[in-house]
C-alpha cells in the first residue's frame, strides 16, 4: 500500500514527513504539495491519503513571516496564490475524505505520533524528534537557529509572535482573505476562549 502524504506550505509538512518516512525506512511515500497540484486536480491514486493539518492562526502567521523573508515582501501576492488553495484545504468535504494528522499535536505529544505510526503500520521511533527540516528554507521565524532542537521550537505561538511584530497589519488583512476559512476552523479544530476571541474579533468582525 502507498502512503500519499498531502500538504500546502508551512505546515509543518517536512517535519511529519521525516518522522513518517523514518518509521516505514524504505517504503514508498508519495509527497504532494497543493502549490504544485490543487486538492481537486489531484489524481486518486490507490494508498491512504493523509493530509497534514496545521493550526489556521500560526499557518497564516508562517505564510506572512516566510513572505517578508523573500528578497521582495508582497503578502498580497502569497495570499492570492494560497486563498484557492486554502478554499480547498479547509473545506470539509476534502478533510473528510482522508486522513488527517495535526501538526501541533504531532509536534508536542510522543502519544500522538506513537498512535499515527500505529494507525498507518510503521515501526515507531522518535529519532527524528529534533529535526528542523532544512526544505522551505526551515522555520520561517527562527531558520537554522534551533537545528537539531527542534522541540524547542514555540510553533505553536507563531500567531502571538506575530501579532506584536511589525507584520500584525498584514497579518489580520490576511485572516480576512480567508475569513470562510475561518468559521470552519473554530467549528471543527479544537480552540482556545482566546483564540476564539481573537478570530471573533478581528476576523469576522
Amino acid at each position: 500500500m502507498e502512503l500519499q502524504i498531502l500538504t500546502s506550505s508551512r505546515t509543518g509538512h517536512n517535519f511529519v514527513r521525516a518522522n513518517v518516512e523514518s518509521w516505514f525506512g524504505d517504503k514508498i511515500t508519495s509527497y504532494r504539495n497543493f502549490e504544485n497540484s490543487p486538492p481537486k486536480e489531484l489524481p486518486d491514486l490507490p494508498g491512504l491519503k493523509i493530509v497534514v493539518v496545521r493550526h489556521y492562526l500560526n499557518w497564516v502567521a508562517s505564510l506572512i513571516k516566510s513572505a517578508e523573508n523573500r528578497p521582495t515582501y508582497d503578502w498580497a501576492s502569497v495570499m492570492r496564490l494560497y486563498i484557492p488553495i486554502g478554499e480547498e484545504y479547509f473545506h470539509p468535504k476534502y478533510f473528510k475524505a482522508h486522513g488527517r494528522i495535526y501538526y501541533d499535536d504531532f509536534i508536542k505529544s510522543k502519544d500522538y505520533r506513537e498512535c499515527i505510526c500505529n494507525l498507518i503500520g510503521g515501526k515507531f521511533n522518535d529519532d527524528m524528534i529534533d529535526y528542523v527540516p532544512a526544505n522551505g528554507g526551515a522555520s520561517s521565524f527562527d531558520g537554522h537557529s534551533l537545528d537539531g532542537n527542534g522541540t524547542l521550537l514555540p510553533t505553536d505561538q507563531r500567531w502571538r509572535q506575530i501579532l506584536w511584530s511589525g507584520l500584525r497589519g498584514d497579518y489580520i488583512s490576511a485572516l480576512r482573505s480567508f475569513k470562510h476559512n475561518a468559521k470552519y476552523f473554530m467549528n471543527n479544530f479544537e480552540t482556545t476562549k482566546e483564540e476564539d476571541k481573537f478570530i471573533i474579533n478581528n476576523v469576522l468582525s
